[in-house]
């Protein structure tokens, strides 16, 4: 006896894209011949369970050999981007997609706070948060799919004090940054507060008050006093005709009087 000869196919079926198959071999041999399947995993697949190494052939009813395959994928991080030069770790052939670069897993949000002081000093402060995800690619067909995007905040701002000013606020608060989040920019200024002294007007003779009078500003305002000697007075001394009021310790004018 003769062994007759014998043939099944091998199928390689698409898991992922409905069982389609990609491709079809013949593996040849003889009635209770052993043979080396001979599997060879198309690039930028992976095997779905086992494969068999061998095949004994039957006399008859020799079934064909399913070979289930999924798509390989591999993760591109953010501290190593990829171009679409380089080349896919599991499929050679193919370059990596677009899609994969530094911008695309890289985000960087700014809040930039600008403190204008009374002077008109500018100070700046800079706030970055980076930002960063990853992406997966599909070998077989270079679709990408990306990772959620990390979050992080920009920490809180404490607005220096400038004596005699209020600030427009006094602290940038903490605030979260997600991937949905855009440059920003924040402005602070600072406000004269209100001062005030008092104009008292001394008759000499006998160290009485004549009258008082409020002198209102701004710190670092320079105003005119005003000052009106009362009638029947003469001013004994020199009074002055302006006053630029201090952030804080701001003295009162004493016009001494005498009588005319």
């Amino acid at each position: 006896y003769t062994a007759n000869p014998q043939s099944i196919k091998v199928n390689y079926v698409d898991e992922d894209n409905g069982s389609s198959t990609v491709k079809t071999e013949t593996l040849n041999g003889k009635t209770d011949q052993t043979v080396k399947t001979g599997i060879e995993i198309p690039d930028g697949y992976v095997v779905e369970g086992q494969v068999p190494t061998d095949y004994t052939f039957k006399a008859k009813d020799n079934a064909d050999i399913t070979v289930k395959l999924k798509h390989g994928t591999t993760t591109v991080t953010a501290d190593n981007p990829k171009t679409t030069d380089d080349k896919l770790p599991d499929n050679p052939s193919k370059p990596y997609p677009s899609g994969v670069g530094q911008n695309d897993l890289n985000k960087d949000v700014t809040r930039t706070i600008k403190v204008t002081d009374p002077t008109g000093k500018v100070t700046t402060e800079t706030q970055t948060v980076h930002l960063t995800r990853t992406a997966t690619v599909d070998e077989v067909t270079g679709e990408v799919t990306y990772g959620d995007w990390t979050t992080g905040s920009f920490d809180s701002y404490d607005v220096p004090s400038v004596e005699g000013y209020t600030a427009s606020q006094d602290k940038v608060e903490r605030t979260p940054v997600t991937a949905d989040s855009t440059n920003s920019e924040v402005n602070i200024s600072y406000t004269a507060n209100d001062q005030s002294i008092k104009i008292n007007y001394v008759d000499n003779n006998g160290g009485t008050t004549v009258k008082s009078d409020t002198l209102n500003g701004k710190t670092d305002q320079t105003v005119k006093t005003g000052i009106t000697i009362p009638d029947g007075y003469v001013v004994d001394g020199n009074v002055p005709t302006d006053y630029t009021f201090k952030a804080k310790d701001n003295a009162d004018i004493t016009v001494h009087l005498t009588h005319n």
